[in-house]
């Protein structure tokens, strides 16, 4: 068990250093929350005082402390508890992530220092999917008006838990697998979003063709307004399309004003770390000097589009194949933990 501790201590504390103890992470995490929102025709508006009290409210513990707690008031209390019976209020799968390898004895002293940052990390995710439940709640009531709130909660609750992370949705075996550094250190969250990205889909599907009309009339017993949930659908269509769509475009006129495809090939089969290799990348030169962005870590969704991308490199169709699988494979297997990787540049004198 100590050993067992220790191992996952190590691994919460390696992405830790990465992440929550990362300032530039912040930034990014807000800016690709803000993405995520704008790909499900979200008003990042609507919602975003109450979204960030909860965000806030992490450090009260469910008391009033005080006003940088975000629970300063009754009412406020009375939000917080209603969003956590709702399962709205898990902090971010990342940071879950690492806090469900610091549970142990030596984890638990670990976790005293993680914890602040981890919450602080955590506000933008909180804050997001509290805007996603309010947009959804107000999208309802457009959609059936003159429908049981309590009824129309409960769907406006699914709805933000399918398709806004939420690391308690994801798989156990899968989180079990994260923890203990089978997978790379963030597969969580990637797999979190694959599961989000099916289920908007899958949302839109149902919009679109009319069967999400026939199920909100069937649960909510009142008429509803088809012509809108038509509408949302094509509006989250459009989008969707837009920011995959207009962050390939952008990258590649950006990159054309540094590197030839030509170079950019021999970039990626010289230079690059194996587990960039198959990514979406923004690269720029200066001089002699090129440097490089994996961009999905501002925008969560060229994660996926790095599959997609990787099959369009190559000559041949076998050689699209394979690129687009060790693309798939890079984002569970790679080159394994922050740990591992580490212990092995050291056996090889590298840096």
């Amino acid at each position: 068990d100590i050993l067992n501790d220790a191992w996952d201590t190590q691994m919460s504390l390696s992405k830790a250093a990465k992440v929550v103890a990362n300032p530039p992470s912040y930034m990014v995490q807000v800016f690709g929350n803000a993405i995520n929102l704008a790909g499900m025709g979200m008003n990042p508006t609507k919602g975003l005082k109450t979204g960030s009290e909860m965000g806030r409210a992490q450090f009260a513990g469910g008391k009033i402390l005080d006003v940088f707690s975000g629970l300063d008031s009754v009412q406020s209390i009375a939000k917080f508890k209603e969003y956590k019976r709702r399962g709205l209020m898990p902090a971010g799968v990342t940071y879950e992530d690492m806090k469900s390898g610091l549970q142990g004895g030596v984890g638990k002293m670990a976790g005293k220092v993680v914890s602040p940052l981890g919450k602080l990390y955590s506000m933008a995710d909180i804050n997001g999917r509290i805007v996603a439940y309010e947009n959804y709640a107000q999208q309802l009531r457009k959609f059936a008006p003159g429908a049981d709130e309590t009824k129309l909660l409960d769907i406006a609750q699914e709805l933000t838990n399918n398709t806004y992370q939420n690391y308690d949705y994801l798989n156990k075996t899968l989180r079990n697998m994260s923890r203990k550094g089978v997978m790379p250190e963030f597969a969580s969250f990637t797999l979190e979003l694959m599961r989000n990205q099916y289920n908007q889909g899958k949302l839109i599907k149902q919009m679109m063709s009319g069967k999400m009309a026939d199920m909100l009339e069937k649960e909510l017993g009142v008429e509803v307004n088809r012509k809108a949930i038509q509408k949302e659908g094509a509006k989250r269509i459009i989008l969707l399309s837009g920011i995959y769509g207009g962050v390939q475009g952008g990258r590649q006129l950006f990159n054309g004003q540094s590197l030839s495809d030509e170079e950019m090939q021999a970039m990626r089969e010289t230079v690059l770390p194996e587990w960039d290799k198959q990514q979406s990348l923004a690269v720029k030169r200066d001089g002699e000097d090129v440097g490089y962005m994996n961009t999905s870590y501002l925008v969560p969704h060229d994660t996926l589009m790095g599959m997609f991308n990787a099959g369009l490199r190559g000559e041949s169709f076998e050689e699209k194949m394979i690129n687009a699988t060790e693309s798939l494979a890079n984002q569970f297997v790679g080159e394994g933990n922050f740990v591992f990787r580490a212990a092995a540049d050291a056996l090889k004198n590298r840096d």
